[in-house]
Formats: structure tokens, C-alpha cells, sequence
């Protein structure tokens, strides 16, 4: 073997060599910095075989917003149709949250076109499937729920998708929603109103979400006596808390909790 050739192999070696000694660091820096959303995620195979060959090559070319924007008004059109074509809307809102998971706005808009306006749309219109109504309303909730927790996963900093699946949990509309989940909401809310962009100015919504969870708590027969007092300091805390429903709640637990008459908030 001549000499060059000794040298050739020598420094293809090394490069192999230092492929190797890299990766696991090269790895691991390219997970950090997309849990440190320095690095967008990778595009799963579910959402590459979803989109065009154009639009998956412009995504991975660092256009992910545009195209997003795109699938977004995509879905839109689907939602203009009469009727609504719901599989699409949920297909292409799926692709913009794939493509731009830190982006609320795309996990609110998808978790509120199933869970709300499918789920009414089948509650009220009932769509070509007869005699199938109910078992779509709780499909499209239930779609729509699993969308917000995944969001959630996505986004845990930001209370809006702890409040929207909380919302979704206490729905009052029983032909949607006929078995509230007070404990599981009551817990959301809680986590949303703790939540540091819940504590800015000027709305400051940590105040009503933490009033949400103990309205919640109030509807638990088990957590009413942990509730009444939390919720009945809350009501004297100000006149902003003097609302109907406090009054409603807290004189239905001084009942159940036979509070004597002079020692209730509301004789006083």
C-alpha cells in the first residue's frame, strides 16, 4: 500500500472517529435546545404524511410560521362549508400545532373547534350521521380535551390551556357535557390562576381563576368543608367578590354545613 494511500485511510479513520466521540454530544445539545425552544421540534411521519412534498420541504426550511398560517386558513375554509367538514379542520389544525407547538393561539383554536363547536354543532344540528348525534358530541369533547392537555404539555407556563380544559371539564351544557368533572377542573384552575402570566396587569385573571377552583370545590360534597372557608374569606375580602353566585354557593354550604345563623357571612 503506498503512502498516500496509508494516509488517506488514516484520515478517513479520524473523521469516523470523531463522527462517533460527537454524536452523543451533538444529541444531546440538539434536545437541549429544543426543550430550550432555541431548536423547533422534529416533524413527526403522522404530520409529514399529512402535508405536500412543497409545503414539508418549506417547513423544513425554516418556514414553519408561514405554513402554519397557511393550514390555518385552510381550516377555516373547511369550517365556512355547510356542513363544516370537522375531520379536515381537524387535521389541518393538527398540522399547525406540529409545526408551531409554542404558538397557543393554534392549541386554543383547535381544542375549541372540536370540543365546542363540533360538539354544539352534533348537540343541536346533528349532522348527516342520524341516531349518532350523542356518540359524536362526546367524541369531538373528548378530541378536543385530549388536543388542550397536549397543548398544556407544550405550553405548562401559560394558564390559558389550564382554564380551557377546565372550562371544557364544567361545560353546562348537559347534552355536551352530562357529567362535570368538578374535582379534575377544580384542580386546573387552580394550576391556571398560579401561573405567572395570570398574575400581570391590568386584568390580573389569577383572581378569578383562583375563584373558579373554589366554586368547583363548593359543588364537591367531600371538599365543601375545605372549600366554605377559603371561599367565604374570598367574598369578604372586597365588594368586586360580592357576586351572585358566591352568595348562591356559600348559603347553600352554610346550609349543608349547619353553620348556626349568627355565625354565617350572609346574616351578618
Amino acid at each position: 500500500m503506498s503512502k498516500h494511500r496509508r494516509y488517506q485511510l488514516a484520515a478517513l479513520l479520524l473523521v469516523l472517529v470523531s463522527a462517533l466521540v460527537r454524536l452523543p454530544l451533538e444529541s444531546a445539545l440538539t434536545s437541549d435546545f429544543r426543550q430550550q425552544e432555541l431548536l423547533p421540534e422534529k416533524l413527526d411521519t403522522s404530520v409529514r404524511e399529512k402535508m405536500t412534498q412543497q409545503t414539508f420541504a418549506a417547513s423544513a426550511g425554516g418556514m414553519r410560521s408561514l405554513i402554519a398560517s397557511a393550514y390555518e386558513l385552510d381550516a377555516f375554509g373547511y369550517f365556512l362549508q355547510d356542513p363544516p367538514r370537522w375531520d379536515m379542520i381537524d387535521k389541518q389544525y393538527a398540522i399547525c400545532c406540529q409545526l408551531q407547538p409554542r404558538v397557543w393561539q393554534y392549541w386554543d383554536m383547535h381544542t375549541w373547534m372540536l370540543a365546542v363547536n363540533a360538539a354544539n354543532y352534533y348537540a343541536t344540528e346533528g349532522g348527516a350521521v342520524r341516531g349518532a348525534e350523542g356518540l359524536m358530541q362526546q367524541f369531538y369533547r373528548d378530541q378536543g380535551l385530549s388536543v388542550c392537555y397536549r397543548g398544556i404539555q407544550h405550553n405548562p407556563e401559560k394558564y390559558r390551556g389550564y382554564r380551557q380544559a377546565a372550562d371544557i371539564l364544567v361545560n353546562p351544557n348537559p347534552s355536551v357535557n352530562p357529567h362535570p368533572d368538578f374535582a379534575e377542573a377544580a384542580e386546573l384552575y387552580l394550576q391556571a390562576s398560579k401561573c405567572a402570566d395570570a398574575q400581570r396587569p391590568p386584568a390580573y385573571p389569577s383572581r378569578m381563576l383562583y375563584r373558579a377552583h373554589l366554586y368547583c370545590l363548593a359543588r364537591l360534597p367531600h371538599r365543601m368543608a375545605e372549600a366554605y372557608p377559603k371561599l367565604r374569606a374570598l367574598f369578604e375580602s372586597g365588594p368586586q367578590e360580592d357576586l351572585p353566585t358566591t352568595r348562591t354557593l356559600l348559603r347553600k354550604m352554610e346550609e349543608t354545613l349547619r353553620i348556626p345563623l349568627p355565625e354565617r357571612c350572609l346574616f351578618k
